[in-house]
């Protein structure tokens, strides 16, 4: 019943709680941008042509406060899981062997910040189940609940002085042990899928990597686009609150302004008859 396959390698250990302060905290930012360069690492490889895996991520979890659990996970293109084995396997020792480059970590940073920044904008508009799931995570935890301004301020601090040295070490340590998990989960299990995905994995660690290559980081490619165009008609639906637009090169729009989340814009592409028009077939 699962919609797609699933590649997974866990890492499980015994947790102890800390105390909830800003050092604590800081000392986690390394392995979560370290992380997140690797999450962007398997993100553009999803995107090649001929592609292996759909998607990855890297990540760690804390459970009941007892568990911390490391995981990396790609899911693999349709009937493609042997050939996705290495790409994981690979990934992360490149990361092992290599670290990162100054311009991932620029990158990663600049998300951390944006996503506090946004928070500190929308503040006024989160939702109060969220903010209610916020107090009683904190209470559980042992956590100090905190403001977006709050979690700005420490993301600014922690940020300033980290270092390409700083995520790789941490991400080393986290990973520092041979007590690991392969799971792949598919709808179908052959016979002998266990001793295939175990071979295939040991196999890997055998390929000859590459550092990742030292790129600047690119300049935003969409500022300019050309003269403006017109709106050639507005229809307001008034029992709605919104606008209907016709604009020169016959896009249209409806348009609504709310107050349910302050700093915001969220946008819906269509094209065509959208999946009216799609082969039933595909």
């Amino acid at each position: 019943e699962v919609a797609s396959a699933d590649l997974s390698l866990y890492s499980l250990r015994k947790y102890t709680p800390e105390t909830d302060t800003s050092k604590s905290r800081a000392a986690r930012f390394p392995l979560a941008l370290a992380n997140t360069i690797l999450n962007r690492r398997f993100e553009v490889l999803s995107k090649e042509e001929g592609t292996a895996i759909l998607s990855g991520g890297a990540g760690r979890t804390v459970m009941f406060n007892m568990i911390e659990q490391g995981g990396i996970e790609v899911t693999p293109a349709e009937g493609k899981w042997k050939e996705a084995v290495p790409v994981l396997e690979q990934e992360l020792r490149r990361v092992v062997s290599f670290g990162f480059t100054q311009a991932e970590l620029e990158e990663a940073k600049a998300r951390f910040l944006n996503m506090a920044e946004q928070a500190v904008k929308r503040k006024d508009t989160r939702r109060s189940d969220g903010i209610a799931m916020g107090l009683i995570n904190a209470i559980g935890q042992k956590n100090v609940f905190t403001t977006p301004e709050d979690e700005l301020a420490l993301a600014k601090s922690a940020l300033e002085k980290l270092t390409v040295e700083d995520c790789h070490k941490a991400f080393n340590e986290f990973w520092d042990t041979q007590d690991l998990s392969l799971v792949l989960t598919t709808r179908e299990a052959p016979e002998n899928t266990k001793e295939e995905l175990k071979n295939i994995f040991i196999e890997s660690a055998k390929t000859e990597l590459n550092a990742p290559e030292q790129k600047d980081l690119a300049t935003f490619g969409y500022t300019d686009f050309g003269s403006a165009g017109t709106v050639v008609t507005t229809n307001p639906v008034e029992d709605l609150g919104a606008t209907q637009l016709v604009l020169s090169n016959n896009v249209r729009v409806n348009y609504k302004q709310t107050d349910f989340q302050k700093n915001s814009i969220g946008v819906t592409a269509v094209f065509g008859a959208g999946q009216l028009s799609q082969p039933a077939d595909t």
